[in-house]
């Protein structure tokens, strides 16, 4: 096993003191392979190290890339030709044995992780046998944060311990984590992330993750509970990781898709690359699958800032089954078959579930609740090969949630969950928002929208609410007792309020036509207002 020279020259320093030479910075970084007593007229090898005695040595080959380490005496003058110059009591034969002790414990420590990789031994064996020359307590953990392997060494940091007593990363760390903004650096950061905050963790971490093309992949992190992380460790931790890498490419690979041949399959539906019914009722067939039945799809965006993005889609697929959950990027799609019986309500009752369960809905509300997430829902649909466009009924959904900004006439929420927007309710909002850019003049040019307008305005310069109560009428279908327990006033009230508005804005709420226009132009307003604040 190589050994880069900064790290033969620090070890050298518990035994005397070293100085470096005028060539040192040039090869520090260089990597040898084993040490040799220089001996006069040998032919040199760079992929060595040389002690010698004699200053004079290094000067026959300064320009030549060779590097010697002097040995001296206490109290000697160091060369400035060597790399390095060792003075103390140690003689150079016990510096020889010392630095052959050293390159062959490293190059047995490279054989036997090598050995353990060809027998795939896994992660715990590469961890287990890193131990002597990592010193600190070490944990590898899954995109999921399931744990996959840890030290044997003793730790009383709490994150781990409660990590290695369950086996995974509980909800409660992956808030912390997600609070502290940890799960955006281990997906976009490159190298070494040493984080010395000790907020979540009691001692200074060293983390180095996997990356994939969604994300990350094998998380490894080192606690700096026993020495901390200088060059020799970060140097001996990073030579596991090169092994653990071989395990975080073979099993989370950039080119082929996590899941089975069902998962595939969905990604194929969605994305419009199977041809034509025929070819889904034969996969449907193989796959188990229903063909025609009760259907829809949630499109669940994730960038992995607030949970790795395999630890919400083991929650989400675990939630839904039978249904399946798969992973396109950073977006999870559910395509879901649960309900059996043809009287499928969107509510998901659960006498209509073949798992008796909770209704689906509910279990991926519970999810997303827990990282704070939210999702787009699709119309029902009878034919699994239309899930190419209820995956975009589901995107646009989402894509109304993710407006962003308030406008100042808030409209009534219409949907029945917090987290999921269903696109029956959503399409009118979706298709303002696909209009409005350029048709923005022409929309609020209409009598209703400059009405509303006005309202607006007025409110704003008097303080009153004369909009939102209008909408509120409208959207309660002139319901005077609904109306007044929802705004917190006398159903009397009412009349008198709306009859105030009809006249001062020249308004007819009982022409059915009016009451669709001033509906409509309220989305319009609304989508309008939103729009601004991008």
């Amino acid at each position: 096993m190589a050994i880069r020279l900064d790290i033969i020259c620090d070890g050298l320093s518990a035994y005397g003191k070293t100085y470096k030479g005028s060539g040192y910075d040039a090869l520090k970084n260089e990597e040898f392979f084993d040490v040799r007593l220089y001996c006069i007229g040998m032919q040199l090898n760079p992929d060595f190290v040389y002690l010698c005695d004699d200053p004079a040595v290094p000067m026959l080959a300064v320009n030549a890339g060779y590097a010697f380490i002097c040995v001296f005496p206490e109290g000697a003058e160091p060369s400035q030709c060597a790399v390095c110059s060792y003075c103390g009591s140690v003689t150079m034969t016990s510096l020889l044995n010392i630095l052959q002790d050293a390159f062959y414990r490293y190059r047995n420590w490279e054989r036997s992780m090598d050995r353990s990789i060809a027998a795939d031994e896994g992660i715990q064996k590469l961890i287990d046998l890193s131990q002597p020359f990592l010193k600190n307590h070490v944990v590898v953990v899954d995109p999921a944060l399931k744990l996959m392997g840890s030290s044997k060494l003793e730790c009383d940091d709490p994150i781990t311990v409660e990590l290695i007593n369950h086996g995974y990363h509980t909800e409660a760390n992956i808030r912390k984590f997600s609070l502290n903004k940890r799960f955006d650096a281990w997906a976009h950061e490159k190298g070494f992330i040493i984080n010395d905050t000790k907020k979540i963790c009691k001692y200074t971490t060293v983390v180095w993750s996997f990356k994939t093309r969604n994300s990350f992949s094998l998380i490894a992190i080192m606690m700096c509970n026993v020495v901390e992380a200088d060059d020799t460790i970060l140097y001996c931790f990073k030579k596991m990781l090169d092994r653990i890498l071989y395990y975080a490419k073979r099993d989370y690979p950039d080119d082929k898709p996590s899941g089975n041949q069902a998962s595939q399959f969905v990604r194929d539906l969605v994305s419009g690359n199977v041809p034509n019914e025929s070819v889904a009722k034969e996969y449907c067939h193989a796959l188990s699958i229903p063909c025609t039945g009760r259907f829809c799809v949630f499109y669940i965006k994730t960038d992995g800032t607030d949970a790795p993005v395999n630890r919400v889609l083991a929650d989400i697929s675990q939630a839904v089954a039978p249904a399946k959950a798969v992973l396109m990027d950073n977006v999870i799609t559910v395509l879901c078959f649960n309900c059996t019986k043809s009287a499928c309500a969107h509510a998901c009752g659960s006498e209509l579930c073949p798992m008796k369960r909770r209704s689906v809905s509910l279990r991926i509300e519970d999810v997303l609740n827990r990282y704070s997430l939210r999702c787009g829902r699709s119309s029902s649909f009878e034919n699994i090969f239309n899930a190419r466009i209820a995956f975009q009924q589901a995107e646009a959904a989402y894509s109304v949630s993710d407006a962003p900004g308030k406008s100042p006439v808030p409209l009534p929420s219409r949907r029945k969950r917090a987290h999921i927007f269903q696109f029956d309710q959503y399409c009118l909002d979706y298709m303002i928002m696909q209009t409005l850019g350029s048709n923005k003049e022409i929309l609020l040019a209409t009598r209703a929208c400059k009405k509303i307008m006005q309202m607006i305005d007025d409110d704003s310069h008097a303080g009153t609410d004369n909009a939102q109560f209008l909408y509120s009428y409208l959207a309660l279908e002139r319901r005077g007792s609904l109306v007044a327990e929802s705004l917190h006033m006398h159903r009397n009230n009412v009349k008198y309020r709306i009859d105030r508005i009809e006249e001062r804005y020249d308004l007819n709420t009982d022409d059915p036509v009016e009451r669709l226009e001033l509906t409509a132009g309220y989305s319009i307003v609304h989508a309008w207002l939103v729009h601004n604040e991008q």
